[in-house]
């Protein structure tokens, strides 16, 4: 699961100011629906909830996501898109008997990439100036690699990367003999400047 920590004050008082980071993406479900942001390591003290805000393109504000009546919670989960770079911020909430809320401060901004999806309708094809590697253009996508194997399931090695995520077709001149084994993946740059990966397409043999 992705990790959110919250940090404990000092003040038992007030809300504690909260940490806020992402320790793992694995938990990117394959339907590119769902991520957890669970489990909190640490939970801030005499807090009666948390207020999770996401960051709008659209406006440049943060507006808020969720609020959550549980001091003691460990998780949230969100729909996300495949491809797509999130950023959030949390805060700590004490509730008072009449119903109003003392905030705490704000955690520093954390950012997350998801992965691209799948790339799909990967198919090999023989024509006059080569051979003709195509697939479905993965939506979202920076751009993609391909590998070859001469074994289906042997170590594959990276024969190309195309820097453009609209493109989703490669000619190899025909010089190979034998069988040759390919295979395609999907990759975004993510919000700390490295790749994030999409799984492999399918396998596909040449010859």
């Amino acid at each position: 699961p992705v990790g959110i920590n919250y940090a404990e004050g000092v003040d038992k008082n007030k809300p504690v100011e909260s940490s806020f980071s992402f320790t793992n993406v694995a938990a990117f479900t394959s339907d590119g629906e769902e991520i957890s942001l669970a489990p909190a390591t640490r939970l801030a003290k005499n807090t009666d909830g948390y207020q999770i805000y996401q960051y709008q393109e659209d406006t440049g504000k943060y507006k808020r996501l969720k609020t959550i009546f549980q001091g003691q919670a460990t998780g949230y989960t969100k729909k996300m898109e495949y491809g797509t770079t999130y950023k959030f911020k949390l805060r700590a909430f004490q509730k008072e008997e009449d119903g109003t809320k003392i905030k705490g401060a704000f955690s520093k901004a954390a950012s997350i990439t998801t992965a691209p999806d799948k790339v799909k309708s990967f198919t090999i094809k023989t024509k006059a100036d080569g051979v003709t590697l195509s697939w479905k253009q993965t939506g979202g996508a920076d751009g993609y690699k391909i590998y070859q194997c001469t074994k289906k399931n042997g170590k594959y090695t990276r024969i190309k990367t195309i820097k453009k995520g609209t493109k989703h077709k490669y000619v190899i001149p025909d010089e190979t003999t034998g069988k040759v084994y390919y295979k395609v993946r999907a990759y975004v740059i993510g919000a700390d400047g490295k790749n994030v990966y999409g799984e492999y397409s399918s396998i596909r043999r040449y010859n």
